[in-house]
């Protein structure tokens, strides 16, 4: 009826009808009962195709051998059918407009490949024998040849292919100081620092202050390494300066001109590289008068390019 509610769809346990409809307060109407509702819904859905009328009668059905239950079959003149059960010749398959309509209860792999072989949506095969291969007619010979070459060129092209998916790989991963923060963003710009200023960074102990310090050609390399959403802050720098000056108090015999001082920063990491305002001048002021360098990752990047492609060496 109109005025009601439909909260299920039909459900079929092999032969055995469950649930049609699940209408008000748990009232059910088994499918057998309502035959004529079942039908006009069915021929809504495929575009009013008269699958003319349907017959409650459980029924086994043999297809290649195996016995498949059905809990309805088809009748009238205007029934084409396909299968049949046993024992009373019902049609419990049939075709209409090249739809097939079934009622058999395809309930494994097993079957539904035999339903498929019985209705002829799949054809049977000969095996072919081994020896079917070796034979050359035609131009079979030239075509032999010549599929042997393009799967010479297909593997090729793969290998090509995987290398050039590496390199891009790990191209991203060195993009990604642009957008990471934390121990992501620092393990990529070690690997760079790494890369261009021949250093070694793998014996360097994190103990909560710098990011990293290392020695090289007689300088120490004191550095602070930041992921953040705001353009470079005043503290940022002085932060760094901190750094630098705890490392002065330990080593009496260094000096200001014995350190340089890295910031190497993502700042505004949510935004787009072309959306990213320029650092402000007092905090280059601020870098100037401690002596310290701001590299955007950015610009880090840059660098690395122009390193790689020879511009500039170490």
């Amino acid at each position: 009826n109109n005025d009601r509610q439909v909260n299920s769809f039909v459900t079929v346990s092999q032969s055995r009808t469950v649930t049609a409809y699940e209408v008000n307060n748990n009232n059910s109407i088994v499918l057998k009962d309502m035959i004529p509702n079942m039908k006009s819904i069915i021929e809504k859905l495929v575009y009013e195709i008269n699958i003319v009328n349907i017959l409650y009668e459980n029924t086994i059905t043999t297809i290649d051998g195996l016995s498949v239950k059905s809990a309805f079959c088809f009748y009238g003149r205007s029934a084409k059918g396909v299968t049949y059960s046993d024992k009373s010749n019902k049609v419990t398959t049939v075709i209409s407009d090249g739809i097939y309509f079934s009622t058999l209860c395809l309930d494994s792999e097993e079957k539904i490949f035999a339903f498929l072989k019985e209705i002829g949506l799949i054809k049977n095969k000969s095996d072919v024998p081994e020896w079917f291969a070796e034979l050359d007619y035609f131009d079979d010979a030239d075509r032999k040849s010549e599929i042997l070459d393009i799967d010479t060129q297909i593997k090729q092209l793969q290998e090509q292919r995987k290398i050039a998916c590496n390199v891009l790989e790990d191209n991203n991963r060195y993009k990604s100081i642009l957008y990471t923060t934390g121990d992501e963003l620092v393990e990529v710009v070690f690997d760079i620092l790494q890369e261009m200023l021949g250093c070694d960074l793998s014996g360097f102990v994190d103990e909560k202050k710098e990011d990293f310090l290392f020695e090289l050609e007689g300088k120490t390399y004191i550095g602070e390494i930041k992921g953040v959403n705001t353009n470079v802050k005043s503290e940022f720098i002085s932060q760094l300066d901190v750094h630098v000056n705890g490392y002065l108090d330990d080593n009496p015999d260094k000096t200001l001109d014995d350190v340089v001082a890295l910031l190497v920063i993502n700042d505004q990491k949510k935004k787009s590289i072309m959306e990213r305002e320029p650092v402000h001048k007092n905090q280059i002021a601020l870098a100037k008068r401690n002596g310290s360098l701001i590299i955007q990752t950015k610009r880090l990047l840059e660098i690395l390019s122009d390193y790689r492609g020879g511009k500039i060496d170490r």
